[in-house]
């Protein structure tokens, strides 16, 4: 719960910054690296979430955006969802899948070329998490 209300808190103030029209940008290009940098650390070193942060406070008009919240039930919710390995949260915090999740996105990925044929992208990415159980196989 602690969790939740420091991701609250952080949206919270990026939002605020808003409140006054020309200061509030000046303030996010402040703002910006710091909730960037506790957003990382909340989740694990995420870099990823360390980039989208930032962005988010820094560009104009998207800091009503709840980053922060959002990544925090992801990885409360869908820890072992496609976003939590996107996002580099959840099970993947430390950026390989736990063994099963691989197995069972591998029996996913053979499902989806033979509906979509072989598309390159679904190729490189069956090779990859085949190589990925073989090694944890060794």
């Amino acid at each position: 719960i602690a969790k939740l209300f420091l991701c609250i808190l952080i949206d919270m103030l990026g939002s605020a910054n808003e409140a006054i029209p020309i200061v509030g940008e000046v303030v996010d290009v402040v703002y910006a690296p710091i909730a960037a940098l506790l957003l990382r650390q909340l989740f694990s070193g995420s870099n990823v979430v360390l980039l989208l942060e930032f962005l988010e406070e820094i560009l104009p008009f998207t800091d009503i955006l709840p980053l922060a919240t959002i990544c925090w039930v992801v990885e409360s919710f869908f820890a072992d969802g496609r976003l939590a390995q996107t996002l580099r949260i959840g099970e993947f915090a430390n950026g390989s899948p736990p063994v099963d999740t691989v197995a069972e996105s591998t029996s996913r990925d053979y499902a989806n070329v033979e509906r979509k044929g072989n598309g390159d992208i679904v190729d490189a990415e069956i090779e990859k998490t085949m190589l990925q159980l073989q090694s944890k196989e060794k």
